[in-house]
Protein backbone atom coordinates (compact mmCIF):
# COMPACT_ATOMS: atom_id res chain seq x y z
CA UNK A 1 0.00 0.00 0.00
CA UNK A 2 1.05 3.56 -0.56
CA UNK A 3 0.10 5.85 2.33
CA UNK A 4 0.59 9.58 2.64
CA UNK A 5 3.58 10.35 4.83
CA UNK A 6 1.93 11.90 7.88
CA UNK A 7 2.45 11.38 11.61
CA UNK A 8 -1.09 10.05 11.94
CA UNK A 9 -0.60 7.52 9.12
CA UNK A 10 2.67 6.38 10.73
CA UNK A 11 0.90 5.84 14.07
CA UNK A 12 -1.87 3.81 12.42
CA UNK A 13 0.64 1.68 10.51
CA UNK A 14 2.63 1.03 13.69
CA UNK A 15 -0.57 -0.08 15.45
CA UNK A 16 -1.36 -2.43 12.56
CA UNK A 17 2.17 -3.83 12.55
CA UNK A 18 2.23 -4.36 16.33
CA UNK A 19 -1.17 -6.08 16.33
CA UNK A 20 -0.27 -8.38 13.47
CA UNK A 21 3.13 -9.28 15.01
CA UNK A 22 1.51 -10.06 18.35
CA UNK A 23 -1.06 -12.32 16.70
CA UNK A 24 1.49 -14.13 14.54
CA UNK A 25 3.86 -14.71 17.47
CA UNK A 26 0.98 -16.18 19.47
CA UNK A 27 0.23 -18.61 16.62
CA UNK A 28 -2.73 -16.75 15.13
CA UNK A 29 -1.90 -16.04 11.50
CA UNK A 30 -3.99 -13.03 10.54
CA UNK A 31 -4.03 -11.43 7.08
CA UNK A 32 -3.66 -7.67 6.52
CA UNK A 33 -7.31 -6.82 5.86
CA UNK A 34 -8.70 -8.41 9.06
CA UNK A 35 -5.84 -6.75 10.98
CA UNK A 36 -6.84 -3.37 9.61
CA UNK A 37 -10.54 -3.92 10.33
CA UNK A 38 -9.80 -5.12 13.88
CA UNK A 39 -7.60 -2.10 14.58
CA UNK A 40 -10.26 0.31 13.34
CA UNK A 41 -13.06 -1.37 15.32
CA UNK A 42 -10.99 -1.40 18.54
CA UNK A 43 -9.90 2.23 18.37
CA UNK A 44 -12.28 5.03 19.34
CA UNK A 45 -10.17 7.57 17.47
CA UNK A 46 -9.88 5.45 14.34
CA UNK A 47 -13.50 4.33 14.30
CA UNK A 48 -14.66 7.95 14.59
CA UNK A 49 -12.27 9.02 11.82
CA UNK A 50 -12.89 6.04 9.55
CA UNK A 51 -15.70 5.52 7.08
CA UNK A 52 -16.28 3.25 4.11
CA UNK A 53 -13.50 3.47 1.60
CA UNK A 54 -14.19 5.68 -1.39
CA UNK A 55 -13.08 4.36 -4.79
CA UNK A 56 -11.59 7.76 -5.61
CA UNK A 57 -9.43 7.97 -2.51
CA UNK A 58 -8.60 4.29 -1.96
CA UNK A 59 -7.62 2.83 -5.31
CA UNK A 60 -7.47 -0.96 -5.53
CA UNK A 61 -4.69 -2.36 -7.71
CA UNK A 62 -6.90 -4.27 -10.15
CA UNK A 63 -8.67 -0.99 -11.07
CA UNK A 64 -5.40 0.75 -11.90
CA UNK A 65 -5.89 0.90 -15.69
CA UNK A 66 -9.59 1.68 -15.57
CA UNK A 67 -9.50 4.37 -12.93
CA UNK A 68 -6.07 5.94 -13.37
CA UNK A 69 -7.47 8.89 -15.32
CA UNK A 70 -10.68 9.16 -13.27
CA UNK A 71 -9.34 9.68 -9.77
CA UNK A 72 -7.62 12.78 -8.47
CA UNK A 73 -4.18 11.86 -7.19
CA UNK A 74 -4.18 14.80 -4.76
CA UNK A 75 -7.24 13.37 -2.97
CA UNK A 76 -5.99 9.78 -3.01
CA UNK A 77 -5.25 8.32 0.42
CA UNK A 78 -3.93 4.90 -0.58
CA UNK A 79 -3.26 2.65 -3.55
CA UNK A 80 -3.69 -1.01 -2.67
CA UNK A 81 -1.21 -2.94 -4.81
CA UNK A 82 -2.20 -6.31 -3.39
CA UNK A 83 -3.78 -7.47 -6.66
CA UNK A 84 -0.68 -6.55 -8.66
CA UNK A 85 1.55 -9.60 -9.17
CA UNK A 86 5.30 -9.17 -9.27
CA UNK A 87 7.64 -6.71 -7.61
CA UNK A 88 8.45 -4.92 -10.88
CA UNK A 89 4.77 -4.48 -11.73
CA UNK A 90 3.94 -3.14 -8.26
CA UNK A 91 6.85 -0.70 -8.44
CA UNK A 92 5.82 0.56 -11.89
CA UNK A 93 2.27 1.28 -10.81
CA UNK A 94 3.21 2.85 -7.49
CA UNK A 95 5.88 4.98 -9.15
CA UNK A 96 3.43 6.04 -11.90
CA UNK A 97 1.04 7.27 -9.20
CA UNK A 98 3.83 9.06 -7.32
CA UNK A 99 5.04 10.80 -10.48
CA UNK A 100 1.51 11.76 -11.45
CA UNK A 101 0.96 13.24 -7.98
CA UNK A 102 3.88 15.63 -8.50
CA UNK A 103 2.80 16.46 -12.07
CA UNK A 104 5.80 14.72 -13.63
CA UNK A 105 4.56 13.51 -17.00
CA UNK A 106 7.06 10.65 -17.12
CA UNK A 107 4.34 8.70 -15.24
CA UNK A 108 2.93 7.93 -18.69
CA UNK A 109 5.96 5.77 -19.56
CA UNK A 110 5.41 3.57 -16.49
CA UNK A 111 1.66 3.49 -17.07
CA UNK A 112 2.11 2.22 -20.63
CA UNK A 113 4.83 -0.25 -19.60
CA UNK A 114 2.37 -1.68 -17.06
CA UNK A 115 -0.39 -1.74 -19.65
CA UNK A 116 1.78 -3.52 -22.23
CA UNK A 117 2.90 -6.04 -19.59
CA UNK A 118 -0.70 -6.76 -18.67
CA UNK A 119 -1.71 -7.22 -22.32
CA UNK A 120 1.22 -9.62 -22.87
CA UNK A 121 0.14 -11.69 -19.85
CA UNK A 122 -3.42 -11.93 -21.12
CA UNK A 123 -2.32 -12.89 -24.64
CA UNK A 124 -0.02 -15.57 -23.18
CA UNK A 125 -2.89 -16.90 -21.03
CA UNK A 126 -5.24 -16.99 -24.04
CA UNK A 127 -2.65 -18.87 -26.08
CA UNK A 128 -2.47 -21.66 -23.51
Amino acid sequence: MLWKNTDYASQVLKQLFDLQCTRIISGQVIPDEPTFNLTVRNSNVLSMRTRSLNKGTYVVGHRFFFSFFNFKVASMIAFHANYVKGEKEKYQRLEAIRLRSINDYSWMILYFKSLIGEVKKRIKTQAL
